[in-house]
């Protein structure tokens, strides 16, 4: 787009009319990527455990492979999802709070990886592009009106082509919408979920179109919504083989303590109000645990969590929150063995072992032998997690503290490389590639990751 206004520039034609035309037109462009900049993304073990085990089926089901598509939450209390390039599916906190049931996150999930399987993230680029060059012509007519002496019939044009080909395009989106309807309906059969969800889902967000644009929330704007779409997702569902089917019980258990997580964590004073203390069910003590231990009442927070780990000695996010709460308040070598639990109980979660190494390096039994343990524990963490910095920080401490540097350097540059952050990585790799042997295995590492960046900068 800025390569159009650059030529208008050289034409001698650019007035501010146009250029306030065309920012609009840039806005428009970027509507559907907005909502990925300056995310508060939220990583944990259970949740992303939980939503893997809805989206995985799904994502098989779809053809593709479940390593392939990832999973993101966002701390946003707007209702809405969405998918970005790379096969990564957005999930605002708003919209599982929201969910009554997994069978509705369910829909969400496989409706996005319907855009997915359809391409339409090319093709509404395409789509945008499309109607960018539109716009362009009809901004020049518009604005060689206005220069002949009919300004307001040339604005007229102007923001006439703009609101029919954003017409346009809201109609390409719904025809798009109602294809990734058919497509996640399919997959949920063929994963053998009913798709129930969806029906419920879209049903509850009906009176939604009926409000004006501005008060309606974000899941129907970015996924416009008509009664056609309500009434082909019933259609199908009433036909659907699978419609009975339903999750099971400790599905329904594990979607209600995610639910009661976010929420605690999230709005401390609104979970202990919804759960009162005189409910002891496993929920209400999960969320009032986490709910004091972020109100800074630990003592209270462990007293709950250690019942249900001693009620439930083989649930490792029990362990993993009580390893949590006593590091946040400084009581860091028991934290090292309640973290070393969850490792366990878990088969190795990555998350869990990042934390685990972390206390070992920082507890009072560190020592060569915690160390070598800390560093076992990052290496098999970074074999699955690739969305974690500290792996490399961490990694960067043990070498450091063993006195070698330069590898401790080049965990920092690829820890700077992960947070964009490129000047400090290329300091870094240089000070290596000029402290070691030319052609040794910490030269070549320091050059390929002077390489990298060269091709970044390309």
């Amino acid at each position: 787009m800025m390569a159009y206004l650059k030529k208008f520039n050289r034409l001698g034609l650019m007035r501010r009319s146009v250029f306030l035309f065309f920012l609009i037109l840039i806005g428009l462009s970027s509507f559907p990527l907005k909502s990925a900049q300056a995310l508060t993304v939220i990583r944990d073990s259970e949740i992303e455990t939980f939503l893997g085990s809805l989206k995985d089926p799904l994502v098989r089901a779809s053809g593709g492979h479940p390593d392939a598509v990832k999973l993101i939450i966002v701390e946003d209390p707007r209702i809405n999802a969405y998918v970005t390039g790379g096969q990564k599916i957005f999930l605002h906190t708003g919209l599982l709070l929201a969910s009554e049931n997994p069978e509705e996150v369910s829909g969400v999930i496989a409706h996005e990886l319907g855009h997915v399987a359809g391409g339409h993230l090319i093709r509404f680029k395409q789509e945008i592009e499309n109607a960018q060059i539109k716009s362009l012509v009809a901004g020049v007519l518009g604005l060689g009106v206005a220069l002949g002496g009919a300004p307001d019939a040339g604005m007229a044009i102007m923001s006439g082509a703009s609101a029919g080909l954003t017409n346009n395009i809201l109609s390409h989106s719904r025809a798009q919408e109602s294809a990734a309807d058919q497509a996640g309906i399919n997959f949920m059969e063929k994963a053998g979920f009913s798709p129930i969800g969806s029906v419920s889902f879209m049903e509850k967000l009906a009176d939604q179109e009926l409000l004006p644009r501005s008060q309606q929330i974000e899941y129907i704007r970015t996924h416009p919504l008509t009664s056609n779409r309500i009434a082909a997702l019933q259609n199908r569902y009433d036909r659907s083989p699978t419609r009975e089917k339903t999750l099971s019980t400790e599905t329904y258990g594990r979607f209600n303590l995610i639910k009661a997580k976010l929420l605690a964590f999230i709005d401390p004073g609104l979970a202990l109000q919804t759960f009162d203390r005189t409910d002891t069910s496993i929920i209400s003590r999960y969320a009032r645990a986490i709910a004091h231990y972020r109100m800074n009442e630990p003592d209270i927070a462990l007293k709950l969590i250690e019942q249900l780990t001693t009620e439930f000695p083989q649930n490792p996010y029990f362990y993993e929150l009580k390893g949590q709460i006593l590091r946040d308040f400084a009581r860091v070598d028991q934290a090292l063995g309640a973290y070393k639990q969850a490792v366990a109980l878990s088969n190795g979660d990555a998350l869990m072992r990042i934390d685990y190494a972390h206390m070992l390096l920082e507890s009072s039994y560190s020592d060569q032998k915690a160390r070598k343990e800390a560093k076992s524990q990052l290496l098999q963490a970074m074999a699955t997690e690739k969305s974690d910095s500290r792996i490399y920080r961490l990694l960067a401490t043990i070498y450091g503290q063993e006195g070698d540097t330069s590898q401790a350097k080049l965990y920092l540059a690829e820890e700077a490389l992960f947070q964009n952050r490129k000047e400090d990585a290329e300091e870094l790799a240089k000070q290596v590639k000029n402290s070691e042997a030319p052609g040794s295995k910490k030269w070549v590492k320091a050059e390929d990751i002077l390489k990298h960046l060269d091709t970044l900068e390309d």
